[in-house]
C-alpha cells in the first residue's frame, strides 16, 4: 500500500446493472473524501443503454473507454477493456479497485488489477447457479472475480456461505446486503414520479399489468419465441390482462419479438425505459415475467411477485421465501406461472408482498464503514 492521506479506489464499471448497485456506493465515498479519493472509470461496454442511467445518477466518469463494437464479444470486451485499462492502472497507481456483480468488464478489471498487484473489492459476491453457462459468462465471470479479491461484499448468508465452499478466505467475506435496494430507496426519494407516461394507460380497477423483459443470451431464438407465444395465449384468455414489454435494443431480440406481438391490442411493445420509469411501472404492476437477475432483487422489495424466465437462477432468497418462481421458458409452464397468480387470489396475496431476501438498504453504508475498519 502507499502511503497517502487518502487511500485511491478505482471504480469499474460498464453496464446499466453495475451504475444502478454501484451509485449508492459512490455516493456513501463521496461522505467520506477526508478518507478515500475516488476515480470512477466506465468501460463503455453499454453505451446508448448505460449514458442516461450515468445521468440519472449524476455520475461523471473521469476515464471512458467506449470498447462497445457492433457484434462484441466477450472476447472483444475482455481485450479492449483490458489493454486500455491496464495502462491506466499502473500510472494511476490505485489502492483498491472496486467492481460489481459479473459483467466481463468486472471480471477483466479485477484481474487487471490482480496483474498490478491492486487488491480488489467485489460487490455482490457468491451469486451461483451451480451451472457454468447460465448464466453465459456471468456464472464463471464472477465465480472467478472472488478468487481474485480482497474484499468481498456477499449480498446474503447464502452468497457467503457459496463462497466459503469454494475455500474462499473467511477473513475476506462480509455479508452486507445488496445495494440495488440502497439504489431503489434512493430513487423513489428522490424522483416520486416517472419520468415518462409513454407505456399503454391502463385502469388497475379493471386491468392486472403484467410487465415483461426478457434479453439474456440463454432467451435467444426458440425460448424467446416460446415467451412471446405464452404472451399472446395469456392475453386472448384473459380480457383484462394488459403486457407492457419494454424491448431490448439488441437485434437477437427485436427479429423475434416484433413479428409476433407488434398487432396485439393488449400488448404493448416500448422501447427501453429509463431507471425511474421501470421502477414506477413496477410498482404499478399485478406481476413481472422476466430473465433479469436485477428484477428478481427489486420486485420482492416493492412487494411484486416475480416469474423468472430461467431454469435455474443464482438468488434463490427470493423462491425460498415465496414471493419469486421460476417459470422456465417453455410455453406451457409460463402460462401455468401467470394463471396461478390470476386465478387464485389467495395465491396472489401470498406472494405479492413486501419481503426483503436481498437487505434493507443499507449495503453501501455496510461497506465503506468496512473499508474504514480495515484501512
Amino acid at each position: 500500500m502507499q502511503n497517502r492521506s487518502k487511500k485511491k479506489i478505482m471504480v469499474v464499471l460498464g453496464t446499466r446493472p453495475e451504475i444502478i448497485k454501484l451509485a449508492p456506493i459512490l455516493f456513501e465515498l463521496e461522505k467520506a473524501t477526508n478518507r478515500f479519493q475516488t476515480d470512477l472509470v466506465w468501460s463503455g461496454q453499454h453505451i446508448e443503454l448505460a449514458k442516461p442511467f450515468l445521468k440519472l445518477f449524476g455520475l461523471k466518469p473521469r476515464h471512458s473507454f467506449e470498447i462497445m463494437i457492433p457484434n462484441q464479444t466477450s472476447g472483444d470486451i475482455c481485450s479492449l477493456t483490458m489493454g486500455k485499462l491496464s495502462g491506466l492502472v499502473k500510472k494511476s497507481k490505485p489502492d483498491l479497485l472496486m467492481v460489481q456483480g459479473d459483467t466481463t468488464t468486472a471480471f477483466t478489471a479485477a484481474l487487471c488489477a490482480f496483474y498490478h498487484g491492486v487488491p480488489v473489492a467485489h460487490v455482490e459476491a457468491g451469486l451461483r447457479s451451480g451451472h457454468p453457462d447460465q448464466p453465459f459468462p456471468e456464472e464463471k465471470n464472477r465465480k472467478l472475480i472472488s478468487h481474485l479479491s480482497t474484499f468481498n461484499f456477499a449480498p446474503t448468508l447464502l452468497a457467503k456461505q457459496n463462497l466459503l465452499k469454494e475455500k474462499i478466505d473467511p477473513k475476506s467475506v462480509f455479508v452486507v446486503g445488496n445495494s440495488v435496494i440502497d439504489a431503489i430507496q434512493w430513487l423513489l426519494k428522490h424522483h416520486p414520479k416517472p419520468k415518462t407516461t409513454n407505456f399503454a394507460p391502463f385502469d388497475p380497477k379493471k386491468e392486472k399489468l403484467l410487465l415483461v423483459t426478457a434479453h439474456r443470451r440463454e432467451s435467444f431464438g426458440t425460448p424467446l419465441e416460446n415467451i412471446c407465444k405464452a404472451l399472446v395465449i395469456l392475453a386472448r384468455r384473459h380480457s383484462n390482462l394488459k403486457i407492457v414489454f419494454p424491448v431490448h435494443s439488441n437485434p437477437k431480440v427485436q427479429e423475434i419479438v416484433l413479428p409476433i406481438l407488434k398487432n396485439h391490442k393488449q400488448i404493448h411493445l416500448m422501447p427501453p425505459l429509463d431507471y425511474v420509469s421501470f421502477i414506477h411501472l413496477l410498482t404499478q404492476s399485478f406481476a413481472i415475467l422476466s430473465d433479469s437477475g436485477g428484477v428478481q432483487e427489486e420486485a420482492p422489495a416493492l412487494g411484486k411477485p416475480a416469474l423468472i424466465l430461467r431454469d435455474v437462477t443464482e438468488r434463490p432468497e427470493g423462491i425460498a421465501m415465496g414471493v419469486n418462481r421460476l417459470v422456465g421458458r417453455e410455453t406451457g409452464r409460463i402460462i401455468t406461472g401467470v394463471e396461478a397468480l390470476l386465478n387464485d387470489p389467495v395465491e396472489y396475496k401470498k406472494r405479492a408482498r413486501v419481503c426483503f431476501p436481498f437487505g434493507r438498504g443499507n449495503a453501501a453504508e455496510k461497506i465503506v464503514r468496512i473499508l474504514k475498519e480495515k484501512y
